[in-house]
């Protein structure tokens, strides 16, 4: 799932986190894949208020083709992490977050809420997220 721009796997040399070219397909159908899930973000299709990336659902939409040529099924995720890019997620674009939200990110590593850190426990208080009543 490809979570920045351009949002979409490159289709040129391998790329074990970023590619689905020709080779990675052909893998995958001849590992037996049947279904293959698509992240597709709704800030990578709707860029401001109203306007709509049309060449990007185009760009989708040859993927899934492309896909479906080698006898494979996509399920489109509309996806989305932690709402926004405002709350340190991605998925509804930053626009529609409300502006009275403490915009505040906690710590993050590779744009994820948590800290991860091998063989470390960290408390969720050390993160200082903000609590509803």
């Amino acid at each position: 799932m490809v979570k920045l721009p351009n949002y979409l796997p490159t289709q040129g040399d391998f790329d074990y986190q970023m590619s689905l070219n020709d080779q990675d397909l052909q893998y995958l159908q001849d590992w037996g894949t049947k279904i293959i899930r698509l992240g597709v973000m709704w800030e990578s299709v709707e860029t401001a208020p109203g306007v709509y990336d049309y060449a990007y659902l185009d760009a989708v939409d040859a993927l899934i083709n492309k896909i479906a040529s080698y006898g494979m099924t996509v399920i489109v995720d509309n996806h989305q992490d932690l709402f926004s890019r405002t709350l340190c997620g991605e998925g509804i674009p930053y626009f529609y977050t409300p502006t009275e939200l403490d915009h505040t990110c906690p710590k993050t590593i590779l744009g994820t809420a948590f800290q991860l850190v091998p063989g470390e426990c960290v408390s969720l208080n050390e993160y200082h997220f903000n609590y509803d009543e």
